[in-house]
C-alpha cells in the first residue's frame, strides 16, 4: 500500500536510500549492487535526484516521502498495490511522472491497482473500473471506454 501520509511508514532517522534498500534486502534476492542500481533507476522513474538517496527521510518534503513509499512498493514487482491519493500534494511535473511510472508498471508486470483518490481525471486515466462513493455507499459506477 502506498499511503496518501508516507511518512508514517518510513523510517525518519534513515536514509532515503536505506528505507527502499530493506525493503529489498528482506524481500527479493538481489545482491547488494543490484539492489543499488534498481533503486537508481526508480528514482530517475520517480522524478527524484539520486542526491536525494543519503537524506534522512525526515528532511525529505511530503511529496518527495509520497514518491519514495511508492518506488519502495513498486521496487518488489507487486502484483497489487492499493494506492491512496498517491499524486496528492505533488507538482504538476511530479503528478505526470508518478501516473506515467503507474501506467507503464501495469502494462509491464500486470500489476492491479486500487486507486483512492478525489481526481476524476487521475481515475480516468489509471482505472478500467470507477466505483464512486458518498457518504460510505457506492452511488455510482461505470467502466472507462
Amino acid at each position: 500500500a502506498v499511503f496518501q501520509d508516507a511518512s508514517g511508514t518510513l523510517n525518519p532517522a534513515r536514509s532515503a536510500y536505506h528505507n527502499v534498500e530493506e525493503t529489498l534486502r528482506n524481500l527479493t534476492n538481489l545482491g547488494k549492487k543490484q539492489r543499488r542500481e534498481q533503486i537508481k533507476q526508480l528514482m530517475e522513474l520517480t522524478c527524484m535526484s539520486e542526491a536525494l538517496l543519503n537524506v534522512p527521510v525526515r528532511q525529505l518534503s511530503g511529496g518527495e516521502q509520497r514518491r519514495l513509499s511508492l518506488l519502495r512498493a513498486l521496487s518488489i514487482h507487486p502484483q497489487y498495490l492499493v494506492l491512496d491519493e498517491v499524486t496528492s500534494g505533488l507538482d504538476q511535473i511530479s503528478s505526470h511522472a508518478v501516473l506515467e511510472l503507474l501506467e507503464t508498471y501495469h502494462k509491464k508486470y500486470g500489476c492491479a491497482y486500487l486507486l483512492i483518490t478525489h481526481d476524476r481525471q487521475i481515475a480516468c486515466r489509471l482505472s478500467h473500473r470507477i466505483l464512486e462513493m458518498k457518504d460510505g455507499k457506492f452511488v455510482r459506477q461505470g467502466l472507462r471506454a
